[in-house]
């Protein structure tokens, strides 16, 4: 139980970090207004 319901959050967990790391970079390379 724990070993199948701990990956799936885990792997969520990485996208969401990953997504709001590149949403960052795009916000960073972009120009401020």
């Amino acid at each position: 139980m724990l070993s199948g319901g701990l990956f799936p959050r885990v792997g969520a967990y990485a996208v969401l970090a990953l997504g709001f790391w590149l949403l960052f970079q795009a916000f960073e390379r972009f120009p401020k207004y």
